[in-house]
C-alpha cells in the first residue's frame, strides 16, 4: 500500500512539473462543396460515405448501400450492391469499407422489429 501511495505521490509530482501543454495545430477548412451531382440526391439523404484508399471508389448507404467508381476524373452513377449486402427486408446503413478494400462493415437492422440490429461484413 505505501509503494502505491508513493507512486500516485510521484505520478501527481510528474503531472505539475512535466505539464502536457501540446500545442495543436490550427485547423482551417475550406468552405465546403459538393463531391459531384452524381451524389445530389433530391428527398434522400447519404449516410456514412467512405472512400477506398486509392480514392477511386466510394461506398455510402441510402437505406441501402450504394457503390460509385471514379472513371478519368468523373463519378459513375452510383449503383446498387448486390442482395448479400442490401438483402431487401433489411435496412442496411453506416459502411465503411477496410483499407485493402475486401471488406464491408455495415449496420443492418429489421424495418419493423425494434431492437434487432448488428454490425455485418462481406467480404470480397
Amino acid at each position: 500500500m505505501k509503494k502505491l501511495n508513493l507512486l500516485i505521490v510521484f505520478m501527481l509530482f510528474c503531472i505539475q512539473i512535466l505539464p502536457q501543454n501540446w500545442t495543436t495545430a490550427p485547423e482551417v477548412w475550406s468552405e465546403p462543396v459538393l463531391l459531384d451531382s452524381v451524389f445530389n440526391v433530391p428527398y434522400n439523404w447519404i449516410e456514412a460515405p467512405s472512400l477506398t484508399p486509392n480514392f477511386d471508389t466510394i461506398y455510402f448507404a441510402m437505406a441501402n448501400i450504394y457503390r460509385s467508381v471514379k472513371n478519368n476524373g468523373k463519378w459513375e452513377k452510383p449503383i446498387l450492391l448486390n442482395t448479400n449486402i442490401n438483402p431487401g427486408v433489411v435496412y442496411t446503413r453506416d459502411c465503411s469499407i477496410s483499407r485493402n478494400s475486401r471488406r464491408l462493415y455495415f449496420l443492418d437492422m429489421e424495418v419493423m422489429v425494434v431492437g434487432t440490429s448488428g454490425i455485418q461484413i462481406g467480404t470480397q
